[in-house]
């Protein structure tokens, strides 16, 4: 029998231990069902207060690393017992940030997953080729390359109940968007029974895994399906847009950006973070029946727009004008020279309706500000409108802040031949 479908969220690293719990409470309602099993991998220091807030629910708590020793001199680490005694079911093993920040081989992943079974963990394990390997036609090879040393000296029985996550780092934060036909051409060539990117469930898959990067804004942002947009329906938009690639660019460029503008509006526009969570407006969006959310992350709202055009199937009309923008954010914007509305802009949610003005009230009732910007329509046009000018978006361009610091590096390159 197939064993049930598996919703993980990742939350790296965010939320402290207070803030672990009142998530958890928020969450709670909104993932009732018992067809499948829903994980929370959660920082270290809030495993315990997480675990606590969940019992007697649906949901599990994992953790999001774990070594391979049983204990001794290992500064900063934890072991396998130590998650066990604390509940912990689930353990991220071999995500990209760890491989790429912590210098993770596939044979330390490898020594993870036989120590995670040794004690009863289900490991999650992680793989994904880079773009240039996806360029040079070597994706089923690395990525079946990395599944086999994972599962070194691993028995087919331990085998058949672990969960392997595919997510391709070539999409994160390049502005490149994997399909599913790529996701099942992995899939079907690395011969996996587990499979996940996000949300999308493919016919490759038998045990499908669904995982869900982010917290507060991937898991709201794509728990309502897309499928139930229509043509002739109100778009609405939650906050601000560039709330988050505000935060990073005011915290980043303080020094630089203090020369022409008062450090007041810098410190406020570093303090952004504290909007990020979109899970407040996706509750209430739920309960005032939307049709579909999308949240707006990387590449901004205009690639958010796209994202949620094409996989509905419809065609849009916005306003410019109506689209919300943060003053920060356009100081901001304008010093580095960069568009606001390819931000970076977690915290704001896409929502469709058929009436809009409802949907904003009802936030508005909540202190949550939202503007309608415009509509669905028919066939696949997808029209930004300024006034009297005219223009179709495009495919989604890398995120700005990618490209603001692809452009730091060719300046340093460039000094230092100078």
């Amino acid at each position: 029998m197939a064993r049930k479908k598996i919703i993980a969220g990742n939350w790296k690293m965010n939320m402290t231990p207070s803030q672990a719990v009142e998530l958890v409470n928020t969450l709670k309602p909104l993932v009732v069902n018992d067809d499948v099993d829903v994980v929370f991998c959660v920082p270290a220091i809030d495993i315990i207060p997480a675990m606590e807030a969940v019992k007697g629910t649906n949901i599990h708590i994992g953790a999001e690393n774990m070594y391979f020793e049983e204990k001794g001199a290992y500064t900063g680490e934890i072991s396998p017992a130590m998650l066990v005694d604390a509940g912990v079911k689930y353990v991220i093993i071999g995500h990209s940030e760890r491989r790429e920040y912590f210098a993770e081989t596939d044979e330390t992943v490898n020594k993870k997953v036989l120590k995670a079974f040794e004690h009863g963990i289900t490991p999650i394990v992680c793989c994904g080729e880079t773009l240039t390997q996806r360029e040079q036609g070597v994706t089923i090879d690395f990525v079946r390359q990395q599944i086999k040393i994972a599962f070194l000296n691993v028995s087919a029985e331990q085998a058949a109940s672990a969960v392997i996550a595919y997510e391709p780092i070539w999409a994160i934060g390049t502005g490149k968007v994997a399909t599913t036909e790529q996701a099942e051409e992995v899939c079907r060539g690395c011969g996996t029974q587990i499979l996940g990117g996000h949300t999308e469930v493919t016919p490759a898959v038998d045990r499908p895994l669904m995982t869900v990067t982010g917290v507060g804004k991937r898991e709201a942002a794509r728990a309502g399906s897309l499928r139930g947009i229509r043509e002739e329906q109100d778009i609405v938009v939650s906050k601000w847009i560039g709330l988050e690639g505000t935060a990073r660019l005011a915290s980043r460029y303080r020094q630089q950006l203090c020369t022409r503008y008062p450090v007041r509006m810098i410190d406020e526009a570093a303090a952004y973070d504290r909007y990020l969570s979109v899970i407040p407006e996706a509750a209430t969006a739920v309960k005032s029946g939307v049709c579909g959310m999308h949240d707006v992350s990387r590449g901004g709202i205009f690639g958010a727009l796209w994202e949620l055009a094409q996989r509905a199937g419809v065609g849009l009309e916005i306003d410019l004008k109506k689209i919300p923008l943060k003053q920060e954010t356009v100081e901001i914007c304008e010093f580095l020279e960069l568009n606001p509305y390819e931000l970076l802009s977690g915290g704001c949610l896409l929502m469709v309706t058929d009436n809009g003005q409802a949907l904003t009230d009802a936030l508005a009732r909540e202190g949550i500000p939202a503007t309608v910007i415009g509509r669905t329509t028919a066939g696949k046009d997808r029209v930004i409108y300024n006034e009297d000018e005219k223009r179709y978006l495009d495919k989604p361009k890398a995120d700005q802040i990618y490209a603001l610091a692809l452009r730091d590096r060719d300046r340093q390159e460039v000094s230092s031949i100078l």
